[in-house]
């Protein structure tokens, strides 16, 4: 009997948030951070006095669409009233209402971070990561191309065995998708790879041209970078 009424009570509390989240208001006690809630409406964030942001949260905020104004019920869901732990929901049963309070980041941002953070930048011993990862592409499989450090290894014969030298092999870039595929038999590109002294010139030899054009005809340069952007925005919207 007991277990009845403690069953009952919880179908009834999750129907009111249910009712009340799919009214597009936030069924959450507290705030996202950075926002307080407004004293006239409790269903309203306010940003009228916006915390000090250390730099975790920031990296937070970039990843939470509260962040541009939406409201997002639903993430979480227990399986049971006797859950003490709620587990993730799948992503159609999230549930997102646009435009609900002040955004702190634009959209057009937003976006772009997350594609930024999809791509994994490491870290080298001068404290530098490799300006050119996550913009190198395959031309075969059009997957990303990894970034390999300098390394030296030790010099071998024709027969393998080692003659005491040391070989040095100079930083490059292989493809992604082959480098992610550990089934021999299920590669899905090859193993090509391009210096990264190679790229490091073909970008330099381009500003030295960009620069050139610039100072030729500025006027015919401004238009032939109008028009390649609009090329590649069209090629994105198909």
């Amino acid at each position: 009997m007991n277990e009845w009424y403690l069953r009952d009570c919880s179908r009834k509390i999750k129907a009111v948030l249910q009712a009340k989240g799919r009214d597009g208001k936030p069924i959450t006690n507290n705030p996202p951070y950075g926002y307080i809630k407004d004293p006239e409406d409790k269903n309203r964030c306010d940003m009228s006095k916006p915390y000090e942001w250390a730099g975790v949260s920031v990296v937070r905020m970039l990843e939470k669409p509260e962040y541009m104004g939406d409201t997002v019920n639903f993430r979480t869901k227990k399986l049971s009233y006797k859950d003490k732990v709620a587990v993730k929901n799948d992503s159609d049963e999230i549930v997102v209402f646009t435009d609900t309070h002040e955004a702190i980041i634009d959209r057009k941002t937003w976006y772009m971070v997350q594609e930024l953070r999809k791509t994994k930048r490491r870290i080298n011993t001068e404290g530098e990561s490799n300006p050119f990862v996550g913009k190198i592409f395959c031309a075969d499989c059009g997957g990303k191309m990894h970034y390999r450090n300098e390394g030296k290894r030790a010099g071998r014969k024709w027969r393998g065995l080692p003659d005491g030298s040391v070989r040095t092999t100079p930083a490059c870039y292989n493809c992604g998708n082959y480098n992610n595929s550990h089934d021999q038999s299920g590669k899905v590109c090859c193993s090509h790879n391009i210096q990264a002294k190679v790229i490091d010139q073909f970008v330099l030899e381009t500003i030295q041209y960009a620069c050139k054009s610039v100072r030729m005809d500025e006027r015919a340069f401004v238009e032939s970078i109008r028009t390649n952007i609009c090329k590649l925005s069209d090629r994105h919207k198909k």
